[in-house]
């Protein structure tokens, strides 16, 4: 039977003659800008950032006339404000400081963190508290809108970039639920409330936006052309290089690409230690490096200053960090997490890379890298705490940048 390719792929594609025998041996290799076997690829063409552009709004004046609005959190102070438009507009609010609150139905929920924060808590905790409370939010039914304060900004609350990892997969498994999300500066402005207002009562679709003064802000996904000039990576053969989250896959991987450009000492760090290590430090030995390997979990900050102390009492001093560590306990739908998950499914990444970054302020190192995922830019489904523990990841990097620190993030496609 004659296939109809066009009901397959109605835009059309390209057509290449195959050979009828599988003895007839030619090239069918798709030849494009992005390479094929045996082709250097362009990183500045495979690389991408966030760029946020100015983007003014458009439709419809803003108005809750009938409508009934949930308010969580900041009762006392943006809440107060977003409640008294909304009735000014002839709706009804309902501003609630904590977790309780009247049943619904509300024909918006505004989850509002740019209250003041809980000094006793970490920046990790308050990242989990975050998301727990958002992802009962969303099972309201209602569409969402999460408020945060510098989450996306070099200076502001960096932690509350895990919820827009969160919130991008609740876009995508949750439309009917799924409001926005909205970036304040990190000072408090006088138009922040009227800011608000406008995007959750009249969404234009744009439903991710950020405020610096009063420019609106959209993100756009654009070609990294940094990268087309590289700067060389400093690689030292008389300092150290310590790779935290596995001392196989990613780290094995990352140890050779360190040893290929020079580095001759390793500290590799992981919860199983030499146990799996062994013929990795076998492999880079053989390369000329001198390799150490150290049995401990991230997560725990009195075994990661061990490992610290130790490298630095032992080894060279420390020039740069690579943090692999990944996930385990992350999959499942919106609908079916149990919010008592968040917290320790988040833990490896936000709280390991909290205690190395905690660690290494007082070094003068030429690179910290945190390995991340593709998730937390673009959502992925089932996938949403994966999405929020690595965009927590981007926003430790920019907060380390503002301390004066280096710092990058970089999220991952597939690793093939």
């Amino acid at each position: 039977h004659e296939i109809d390719w066009r009901s397959v792929y109605p835009g059309g594609a390209p057509h290449l003659p195959l050979p009828t025998y599988p003895w007839q041996r030619r090239r069918h290799w798709v030849d494009s800008k992005w390479g094929g076997p045996g082709r250097r690829v362009d990183a500045g063409a495979l690389a991408h950032v966030v760029e946020w552009r100015p983007m003014p709004r458009s439709g419809s004046l803003s108005s809750a006339t009938g409508e009934r609005w949930l308010l969580v959190g900041d009762a006392a102070g943006l809440g107060r404000e977003l409640a008294e438009l909304v009735r000014a507009s002839g709706g009804e609010a309902v501003a609630t400081g904590g977790t309780d609150h009247p049943a619904g139905p509300y024909a918006r929920v505004v989850y509002l963190r740019t209250g003041e924060i809980d000094p006793s808590t970490t920046p990790p905790r308050r990242a989990a508290r975050g998301v727990e409370e958002a992802l009962r939010l969303v099972r309201l039914g209602s569409p969402l809108w999460i408020v945060t304060r510098g989450a996306q900004d070099e200076v502001g609350r960096f932690e509350d970039a895990a919820l827009w990892g969160f919130g991008r997969v609740a876009a995508l498994e949750r439309p009917e639920a799924w409001g926005g999300l909205i970036d304040l500066a990190a000072v408090p402005g006088e138009d922040d409330a009227a800011s608000v207002f406008a995007e959750v009562a009249a969404p234009d679709g744009e439903d991710q936006v950020a405020f610096r003064g009063r420019v609106r802000c959209v993100p756009r996904l654009v070609p990294d052309r940094s990268l087309d000039r590289p700067a060389a990576l400093p690689v030292r053969a008389d300092r150290t290089y310590l790779l935290v989250g596995g001392v196989a896959g990613l780290g094995a991987r990352v140890g050779r690409w360190l040893v290929d450009r020079g580095a001759r000492r390793l500290a590799l760090v992981s919860r199983q230690g030499a146990s799996r290590g062994d013929a990795v430090a076998e492999e880079l030995a053989g390369l000329g490096a001198e390799v150490r390997i150290f049995a401990a979990d991230a997560t725990d900050a009195a075994a990661m200053g061990s490992v610290l102390d130790e490298v630095r009492r032992t080894l060279p001093p420390l020039a740069g960090v690579v943090f692999t560590v990944g996930l385990t306990d992350h999959e499942g739908a919106i609908d079916g997490l149990d919010p008592a998950r968040v917290a320790p499914a988040l833990a490896p990444k936000t709280e390991g890379a909290w205690i190395l970054h905690e660690r290494t302020l007082d070094l003068d190192l030429d690179f910290f890298v945190l390995f991340g995922s593709a998730a937390a830019i673009w959502g992925s489904r089932e996938m949403a705490l994966y999405a929020a523990a690595n965009h927590w990841l981007d926003g430790l990097a920019r907060h380390r940048r503002s301390l004066g620190r280096p710092a990058v993030s970089v999220d991952w496609g597939w690793w093939a």
